[in-house]
Order: structure tokens, then C-alpha cells, then sequence
């Protein structure tokens, strides 16, 4: 999640503490269930480990931070909630409730015992071959939740625990963009960023599918690679102006000993252009187990250019083209009259 909470930390108030005015959440009873500690926060929510009372079970409970959602939203999460809690896959976390209290939208899902993804990457714990094996995992469930209808849209390390051996994607059901929400620092260090978002959300597109998850992957990748972010900002403009415009750095640019496939594999997911990108995770997943295997693959990227450019700033540029084309004409024809005189 974007924010461990550690024993000890005197943070702001967050999610229930601030909503109920709680002087403490411990053993706050919030709906079915009994509120034990606050184990993590971030931009959209905060979670709790909880206790539910009717079974005795504890669960991770999560509860929305942003409560001004409009009716249409509300019916989306619960939508995708109940697509949520039908997955059944070893790499996406088991959902088992949601609801809404108190006009509080929350959920709640399996307690996983692991580490963020986002942790290995900035400590470098693995092996580029682990690593590899990891985001494979997690391409392959990203696609399990593609077929059953269900984008996870906020696909990023945060989101991704590392149990022993098996990743688990979390967050399912509840991701949600909101400019408000996004801090930027100009190195691209901040976590819970929208340094994961595709050109598609930048446009703030509303048919979007499985791709953003495929661009996040491919952000993922990149990261792995070479340990930097592909598109970095330091406003909101500045980062959606790269994301929609600017060609990554081919990762073999930054290091030379990454292999062709791989940088291959990660630049055909970051393709601008969704339909030349990879149609599905499930197709990246196959490449990136083939790499690992040592069998040769055929990665078909699009011409030097063609969806380096997103549509709109194509479009921006056709226009500016045609607007300076025009004036020219016009200087031109002024010149010749001019001329005549």
C-alpha cells in the first residue's frame, strides 16, 4: 500500500480516527466488524487489520478516504466488488465482504503476510531472474482478472505483495484515480503516484480496458530493469504531458547488459497507441516466460515514431502544422501582391 504504519508513528489523522473523531480506532466497531490497529494509508483509503465479530476471523478492512462520490461511482465499486469476490486465483488477493457503513464505502480481503513489491524494488533484495518470474505471476493474474470482466486500473509495486514465492495483486474493486489525491516529487521516488497511469487515464478516456493494466506492467518492467521510472514530473502537466508525448528511454540506453528481449518486451507495453501495445497481460506474461526459458521470441514494435506520440498531442501537432502552413500561404500571397505593386 502507499504508506507502511510503523509501531511508534505520529502521523495525521487518518480514515475512521478523523471520520468518527476517534481519539483511538483499537477496538472501534465499525459495522460487522471490530477494528484492531491501522496497519497502512494512502490517497484513496486506509487499512485496518479486523476482526469480524459473527466468525471470529480476521481480515484486512479498508475503508474509502474520499466519501464525495456520486451515486454512479458508489454503483461502480460495488459492481466491481461483486466481480471482485467471484476471482479465485492465487495471485489476486480473496475477497471476502463489502458494504457501505455509515455512508462509508469499505472492503475487506484475506490478511496477506508478505512485502510490497515496492520495497524489493528499492532495496534490490532479488534477482533480475526472481524479479522477472514475479511480474510474470502478476501478468498472468492481471489477465485471470481481465476475463472475468474486472481492470484493476491502479496496477502498480504498492498494490502487489510478495508472499514468500507467490505475488498477489490487492486493491481490486476500490481503485480509483483522483488528481487531489497525487503528490509528485520530481525524481518519480513518491509511491502512490500517477507515474503508473496510462495515456488513456491521462485523457481521462471512460472506455478503457485490460491495456492500462498492460501499461502498468510495462512501468513495472521498466523499473525493474533500471531502476528508474519511464515518465517523471514535477507537476500533474508536466508528467500527463510525458506520458501522452515523450518516448521512454530505451532501457538498454541506461544499461547496456539488458538483454534486447527484455527492453523489447517493456517497450511494447509502454506503446502509446493501446492498439499496437500487447493486447492482453496474458501475451506479456508468455513473453517474459519465454525469455526466462532461454527460447527466442518476436516482439513487433511499431515504426521508429508510429504511438510515440499520443493521439491528442498528434492531433495538437496536425493542427499547429496546418495553422503555421496556412500563415506561410498567406505571407507568401501578401509578399506576391506586394510584388505586383
Amino acid at each position: 500500500f502507499d504508506e507502511e504504519v510503523k509501531p511508534g508513528d505520529r502521523k495525521e489523522r487518518t480514515g475512521l480516527v478523523r471520520m468518527f473523531d476517534l481519539d483511538t480506532v483499537s477496538q472501534f466497531e465499525f459495522g460487522p466488524y471490530q477494528v484492531l490497529n491501522e496497519i497502512a494509508h494512502g490517497g484513496m483509503g486506509v487499512i485496518y487489520v479486523a476482526r469480524e465479530i459473527a466468525s471470529n476471523q480476521v481480515f484486512a478492512l479498508k475503508v474509502m478516504h474520499n466519501l464525495d462520490i456520486s451515486d454512479q461511482e458508489l454503483k461502480r465499486f460495488i459492481n466491481e466488488a461483486m466481480l471482485a469476490q467471484k476471482i479465485e486465483h492465487p495471485g489476486i488477493v480473496k475477497i471476502h465482504d463489502f458494504g457501505v457503513v455509515e455512508d462509508v464505502p469499505y472492503i475487506t480481503m484475506e490478511l496477506l503476510e508478505g512485502t510490497p513489491l515496492s520495497h524489493m524494488l528499492n532495496k534490490g533484495v532479488r534477482s533480475r531472474a526472481d524479479m522477472l518470474t514475479l511480474l510474470a505471476d502478476v501478468a498472468e493474474a492481471a489477465d485471470h482478472a481481465h476475463q472475468h470482466g474486472v481492470i484493476h486500473r491502479d496496477l502498480k509495486p504498492a498494490n502487489i505483495i510478495i508472499c514468500e514465492t507467490r505475488a498477489v495483486i490487492t486493491d481490486f474493486g476500490l481503485a480509483k484515480e483522483k488528481e487531489s489525491d497525487f503528490h509528485l516529487t520530481a525524481d518519480g521516488s513518491k509511491v502512490g503516484t500517477p507515474f503508473f497511469l496510462s495515456p488513456e487515464q491521462v485523457h481521462g478516456d471512460s472506455d478503457v480496458d485490460g491495456r492500462v493494466d498492460v501499461w502498468a506492467l510495462g512501468v513495472i518492467l521498466y523499473q525493474e530493469l533500471t531502476g528508474r521510472l519511464p515518465f517523471i514530473g514535477n507537476s500533474l502537466y508536466k508528467l500527463y504531458h510525458a506520458i501522452d508525448s515523450q518516448a521512454p528511454t530505451p532501457p538498454r540506453e541506461i544499461d547496456a547488459s539488458i538483454p534486447q528481449d527484455l527492453e523489447d518486451i517493456c517497450l511494447k507495453a509502454l506503446v502509446k497507441d493501446r492498439e499496437q501495445r500487447y493486447l492482453d497481460a496474458g501475451t506479456m506474461a508468455t513473453d517474459l516466460r519465454s525469455h526466462l526459458a532461454g527460447e527466442e521470441i518476436h516482439v513487433e514494435l511499431p515504426a521508429e515514431g508510429a504511438g510515440a506520440v499520443g493521439s491528442r498531442t498528434r492531433d495538437l501537432l496536425l493542427a499547429a502544422a496546418g495553422i503555421g502552413a496556412g500563415a506561410l500561404l498567406c505571407l507568401g500571397i501578401l509578399r506576391l501582391i506586394g510584388a505586383l505593386k
